[in-house]
């Protein structure tokens, strides 16, 4: 019910008439007054100072200068609500409005996870394969900054333009899109290996695919259904089935047909959803 009250608020916040004011410190005071009124028993339970946030953004929506300038702001607006289901919807005549213009984002060929307090590499590809780094070794300095320190910069970039119900969606999504910086970003970093021993690497952002993957360690010999990637399978060292669904596509039901067919009637099946 709150999120369906959340949607509700926010489908109307670039109502046609307001885009051609160009009045962005009139649509914040109107979207910050009926979210409170909307969603006050939300606002509560998940304890969020919402009159302190708002003073914040009315302050903000007096430097705005122009219509992406004000998206922007109503975006990062929702994203203090920390509701997954949040999002800016344009109606009809406020289309036009379009995000600014950023660098394009490239990821430097791995990803994270947490173990106890460390940052650990969870999977590792293409350039960072290339550059001995692989899954287990521990995130321990960025460009000579601590990797916690680093990290929490990522997490933070990420919370300010996105809403996450969650603490742990939005550590989960820094871990993952998080890591992609602007094409170009070179990466001075330092691991320790499995070992103990240290390994240092410079990295450039520079890959492409930095979508989300499943587990650190999948079994052996892990095939894909399709071209994209969107169901594979295997077996376990033990005998019994595995299959990850990467994605869930229109064809999912016969991407999994497949796959148990593959498998060919296996004791016990576990399907992995991570990275989904």
């Amino acid at each position: 019910m709150n999120a369906l009250l959340t949607s509700l608020v926010v489908v109307t916040l670039l109502s046609p008439s307001v885009c051609a004011q160009k009045d962005c410190e009139k649509d914040i005071r109107h979207a910050t007054k009926e979210i409170e009124k909307q969603c006050r028993d939300f606002l509560k339970l998940k304890d969020i100072d919402w009159k302190k946030i708002s003073r914040e953004f009315l302050r903000e929506a007096k430097k705005v200068e122009s219509d992406s300038d004000h998206l922007v702001l109503l975006v990062r607006l929702l994203a203090r609500l920390e509701d997954g289901h949040a999002a800016v919807m344009p109606v009809e005549g406020a289309r036009q409005v379009r995000w600014p213009e950023e660098p394009t984002r490239r990821g430097p060929g791995f990803f994270l996870c947490r173990i106890g307090d460390d940052l650990v590499v969870k999977n590792a590809w293409g350039p960072a394969a290339a550059a001995g780094i692989e899954p287990g070794m521990t995130l321990e300095r960025v460009d000579k900054e601590p990797a916690e320190k680093w990290f929490d910069g990522i997490l933070a970039e990420r919370r300010d333009l996105q809403s996450f119900s969650t603490d742990h969606q939005a550590f989960f999504a820094a871990c993952h899109w998080g890591l992609a910086l602007p094409e170009g970003t070179r990466l001075k970093l330092e691991f320790k290996e499995l070992s103990g021993k240290s390994k240092r690497a410079t990295l450039t952002c520079e890959d492409r695919n930095y979508i989300a993957r499943g587990p650190a360690f999948p079994p052996k010999g892990l095939k894909a259904v399709d071209r994209k990637g969107n169901v594979s399978y295997a077996r376990t060292e033990k005998g019994f089935g595995y299959i990850h669904l990467r994605r869930c596509p229109g064809d999912l039901p016969e991407l999994v047909d497949e796959a148990l067919g593959a498998l060919e009637n296996p004791p016990g099946l576990i399907l992995d959803f991570r990275g989904n």
